[in-house]
Parts: structure tokens; C-alpha cells; sequence
């Protein structure tokens, strides 16, 4: 019976199978294996063949591998995605098959072939295993296989493989780098190769030489930068197409951090404030999203300067995605910025945002708004960063509110007990009922910094009642969290406190009709039993537990048990013998 046969009746052939065949027919097999899954309708069973090249490599030999498999797996490029996906994955894996890493160029050959198809998803893992294969490479390989490939794929008709070879140019300079002189003609000729990729017809090339400019610009030395990467940043700068002008926004990073001063402002600054006024939106939005680090190479003169004026045109565009985005950095940006000038120029511009028509546009300030305290005094809060707080706390979006509520803790050190109570204090009652429960859940999770900020005098006449009636909440996870508030408000005021002004309630709970309410009061007193000492649980919270020893609900029952194993180490001997043991063994 042939090698093919045996397949075809009885499915893959297991190792041990081939191990008991004499030699030359279990070298058959693999290769007969890998044509009939290879060719198989089934998909699944293609994909397991393929990540069976390993298995299939090491039976052939190294030098079968890599005169047959190799090239075999070439001829059998065309199949689904996800077929050439794990095609790829698996060829640098078999550098060990093939002779070692002296060997290793011969990968490339499927690689470079997968490189070339149409799906993006595809070309990138065939480069990202192209780049696994080079980084073993000698210098002799990379000069011989390595460079060749590059050009090839740059030179390719269809534009897929000019794109895809985008990447591997910063990978083989630095390797020419590291065992030739930077300035040598390889080193110069491979960037004046990628130079044309930046002039390529087509501007998904264009896109992907853009995008993989500020790599190459910050491995390469200021002399090549400036004599040929340079005017290809200008020209991809200034593109027809807005896909590959706002992908040089982030090659601005990378460059201006190889830029003598200087050349920053002469070089770097007239292309970023052009592209903070770009015609394009989505220009415009990469701008104002990546602020942040463009201005990083730049002096805070320059910053305070031009491109604090662009960024508050940002702020104003007319496009709301843009000023969403470029709200978000507000209070990032003015960490470059003085009060004076957070003062004239941003606030009045954050104003205005505050009531923007975008609700994205305030969601995104509500985020960033607080952060401006920071960089301005008492009195500047009170009449400028207040009043958007409270504005922003009633917005009629939810999201809006969360996010604005989310900062509260901002306010800890700013706003004194008057105020708190006069302006803030109406604002979170109001809130603490709100129609959306994520709102009342940030509240109550931030009034345990509010009590420690105004002190349990205050959060007794304001807050207690607040905080206790959330425990009924309709919503489980803002019972849930005011349940553990509890806690968190014993360790603030202590275990005498909580003893005088939250067991009681709990208590009280305790033998609520409603057995969901009782069902979180014993999650509560399971809680506090950790922060409160022996003689408050036992005195006023294991006698009202024990009662419900006999309740109608079996998880009300089984939350009884659990709290006597909680409180154990707060009972003595005694006590555990008269009152635990008869409850558990019921419970039993």
C-alpha cells in the first residue's frame, strides 16, 4: 500500500506510524501528507497541515527541506487568508529544519511571495516573519539575500509588494549600520531606494513609506537624514492625499528627536503648523491628538508662542471630532503654558466648549477640565474652573456627567466646606438619584473622599442618609458598592462611629420584607465584621444575624453561615458553642 493511500483511507498518519516504516517510505509520507491536506476542501484541515511543517521538515531532512518543502510551499501560495496567515507564522520556525541559521535566506523565498497578496493582514505577518528571519542573518546573508529581497519587493509591478517592503528598510540599515560605515553607498543606495517609494504613483505606498518614515529618519545620521529623507518628509508633508499627510504628523515625533535645535524650528515647526491648519479634517485630528508629544522637541518659547495659537484654533474647528479630541489634551497642553496664559487664552475658549452643541465635545472636556486647577490659583477656580464644574455636573448627557463626576476628587484641595455645601453638595444630591446608574455608582464612589476631605460632622448632616439609601438601589452593582462604602467609611472615622451611625441601619436592614435588601445587609455586616472590633459584633450584630438562622431564602441562609465563619475569630469558646454550633447545625 502506497504512502498516499494510507492517507486517503485512514486520515493523517500518526508519528509512530512513520517512525515502523522502513526509511524511504516514511520520508514519503510528510511530503504526501502536506500535498493532500495542502489541496483538502476543508480549510481546518489545510490550516493543520500547515502548522505541521515542523513535524513534516524534521522527517524530510535538512536537505530535502530545504531543496523540496521550500520551494514546494511556494507553489502552493494561493489559499485562504487565514491558510497564508499561519503559513506565514510557521516558515521561521523552521530555520532549525533547514541547516541552521547558514540556511536561513531560504525562507524567504514563500515569504516573499506571500508579501505580494492583496490582503493587508496577510503581507503584514509575511514582513513581520521576514524581519524574525533577517534579524538572524549574517552580514554576508544580509548583503547577498536580505538587500536583493528588498529591492525586489520595491521594484515589484503590483503596488502590495512595494507597500509591504516598507518596513524592512530600518531593519536592514541598521544591520548595514552595525558592520559598515553608516555612510557607505549600500547604506545610501537603500535610502535612495526608499526615496522613490515615497514618490510611488500610488498612494498606499506613499501611505506606507509614510509610515514607516520617522523609524528610518531616526536610525539614519543627520547627514543622510538631511541629504535624502528630508525632502521626502516635505513632499509626504505636503501630499495630494490626506491618508499619507496626516501619517507625517507622527513622523514629527520621531525626527524632531534627531534635530539639533535649530533645525526643529526651521525644519519641523513650519511643517507641524501647517498641518494644524490642514484642509483636512482627519489631518487636523491626528494634529491635535499626538499635541502632546509634538511638543516635546520644541522650547517653551515656541510653545507658548505659534503653537499654543494653533492649538487654540484646534480647540474652535469647525469639525467636532477635532475639537473632541484636541478638549481631551486641554489640561496636558497647559502643563507647557503659564497662568497667564491658560488664563487669556485657553479658558476663554474652554468656556465655550463647556456648552458646546457636540456632547462628545463636553464628554471630552468633563475629562480634562479639572485638570487645569493645577496650573492656576484658589481665586482663578473659584470664578473660571467652578462654574464649568457645575455646569458640566447637570449636563442632560449621562456620559457628560460621569466623566466630570469621575474628577471629583480634583476638588478635594480647592473647595472649602462652604462652598462644598452652597454649590457642589445640591449638585451631587441631585445626581445620587440620577436616571443612570453608572452616574449614581461614580458618586458613591467618590463620596468616601468627600467625607475624608469635610469630616464625619459634615457627613453626617449631608451625606448619611444619601449613603444609606443607596444600599435599596434597584441596580446590584450600586448596592454592591455602597455596601463596601460601609467599610471604607469605618476605616475613615473609626469602628465607634460606625457603631453609633451605620450598624444601626444596618441592623435595621437586616429584617427588611424585601429579601434582596436583606441579602445586601448581610454582604454589609460580612464586610464590616473586619474592621469593627470583638464587642460591637458581638453585641450588635451576630444577635440580629442569628435570626435569620430560620429565613424563608436559602442564600439569606447560606450569607449566615458565612458570616459566622467571618466573625469567628471575635467569639469566644463559649459563645461559639451556645450560639454558633446550634445555628450551623440547623443551617446543616
Amino acid at each position: 500500500m502506497t504512502a498516499s493511500r494510507v492517507l486517503h483511507d485512514g486520515g493523517q498518519t500518526p508519528p509512530s506510524f512513520m517512525k515502523d516504516l522502513p526509511a524511504s517510505e516514511s520520508q514519503i509520507i510528510p511530503i504526501a501528507t502536506l500535498i493532500d491536506e495542502l489541496k483538502n476542501d476543508n480549510m481546518a484541515v489545510r490550516l493543520a497541515s500547515v502548522r505541521k511543517l515542523g513535524d513534516i521538515a524534521r522527517a524530510l531532512g535538512p536537505e530535502r527541506t530545504r531543496n523540496e518543502l521550500i520551494p514546494y510551499l511556494n507553489e502552493f501560495i494561493e489559499d485562504e487568508d487565514d491558510v497564508l496567515v499561519a503559513l506565514a507564522e510557521q516558515v521561521p520556525k523552521l530555520v532549525d529544519y533547514i541547516g541552521g541559521v547558514e540556511f536561513g535566506h531560504v525562507l524567504f523565498a514563500p515569504l516573499e511571495t506571500i508579501a505580494a497578496v492583496e490582503e493587508p493582514a496577510v503581507r503584514d505577518k509575511a514582513i513581520e516573519s521576514v524581519v524574525k528571519v533577517a534579524s538572524m542573518l549574517s552580514r554576508e546573508q544580509i548583503i547577498d539575500h536580505f538587500l536583493p529581497l528588498i529591492e525586489r519587493l520595491a521594484m515589484g509591478e503590483w503596488f502590495t509588494s512595494r507597500a509591504a517592503c516598507c518596513p524592512l528598510f530600518v531593519v536592514a540599515y541598521r544591520a548595514l549600520a552595525k558592520t559598515l560605515d553608516v555612510d557607505g553607498q549600500r547604506c545610501s543606495l537603500l535610502l535612495q531606494l526608499f526615496a522613490k517609494l515615497c514618490a510611488d504613483d500610488t498612494p498606499m505606498v506613499r501611505r506606507a513609506a509614510s509610515c514607516n518614515l520617522g523609524d528610518l529618519c531616526h536610525a539614519v545620521d543627520t547627514k543622510l537624514f538631511t541629504g535624502i529623507l528630508y525632502p521626502c518628509f516635505v513632499a509626504l508633508a505636503k501630499d495630494d492625499q490626506d491618508s499619507v499627510r496626516l501619517l507625517s504628523v507622527e513622523s514629527c515625533v520621531k525626527i524632531g528627536a534627531i534635530l539639533n535645535k535649530t533645525d526643529i524650528d526651521q525644519i519641523l515647526l513650519p511643517i507641524l503648523l501647517t498641518s494644524f491648519e490642514d484642509k483636512s479634517w482627519r489631518v487636523r485630528y491626528m494634529a491635535a491628538d499626538k499635541i502632546i508629544d509634538l511638543c516635546k522637541p520644541f522650547e517653551p518659547a515656541v510653545i507658548r508662542g505659534p503653537i499654543v495659537d494653533a492649538f487654540i484654533k484646534l480647540l474652535q474647528d469647525p469639525e467636532p471630532e477635532v475639537r473632541t479630541v484636541a478638549s481631551s489634551k486641554v489640561a496636558l497642553f497647559s502643563e507647557h503654558l503659564d497662568r497667564s496664559l491658560i488664563m487669556t487664552k485657553v479658558m476663554p475658549v474652554v468656556r465655550d466648549l463647556a456648552s458646546d452643541a457636540s456632547q462628545y465635545v463636553r464628554a471630552a472636556l468633563a475629562t480634562a477640565v479639572m485638570g487645569l486647577s493645577k496650573f492656576i490659583n484658589r481665586d482663578d477656580f473659584y470664578d473660571s474652573i467652578l462654574p464649568l464644574f457645575l455646569l458640566l455636573l447637570r449636563d442632560p448627557v449621562a456620559d457628560v456627567r460621569l466623566n466630570i463626576i469621575s474628577r471629583l476628587d480634583g476638588t478635594r484641595d480647592l473647595v472649602g466646606m462652604d462652598l462644598f455645601t452652597n454649590s457642589l453638595l445640591p449638585a451631587i444630591v441631585e445626581l445620587a438619584s440620577d436616571s443612570n446608574w453608572r452616574v449614581r455608582l461614580a458618586i458613591i464612589e467618590n463620596v468616601p473622599l468627600i467625607a475624608e476631605r469635610l469630616g464625619s460632622s459634615f457627613f453626617e448632616d449631608h451625606l448619611q442618609n444619601l449613603s444609606m439609601s443607596w444600599m435599596c438601589d434597584p441596580v446590584f452593582s450600586v448596592r454592591t458598592a455602597a455596601t463596601k462604602n460601609l467599610t471604607r467609611f469605618t476605616r475613615i472615622f473609626g469602628p465607634e462611629w460606625s457603631a453609633k451611625f451605620v450598624v444601626p441601619r444596618v441592623v435595621e436592614m437586616i429584617s427588611n420584607p424585601h429579601y434582596l435588601y436583606r441579602m445586601n445587609a448581610m454582604t454589609a455586616v460580612i464586610e464590616l465584621a473586619s474592621v469593627l472590633n470583638a464587642g460591637i459584633v458581638t453585641q450588635s450584630l451576630l444577635p440580629a444575624v442569628l435570626k435569620l438562622a430560620d429565613d424563608s431564602v436559602a442564600n439569606v441562609r447560606f450569607n449566615v453561615a458565612k458570616f459566622l465563619k467571618a466573625v469567628s475569630e471575635h467569639l469566644s469558646p463559649q459563645m461559639i458553642e451556645s450560639a454558633a454550633m446550634p445555628v450551623l447545625k440547623k443551617l446543616v
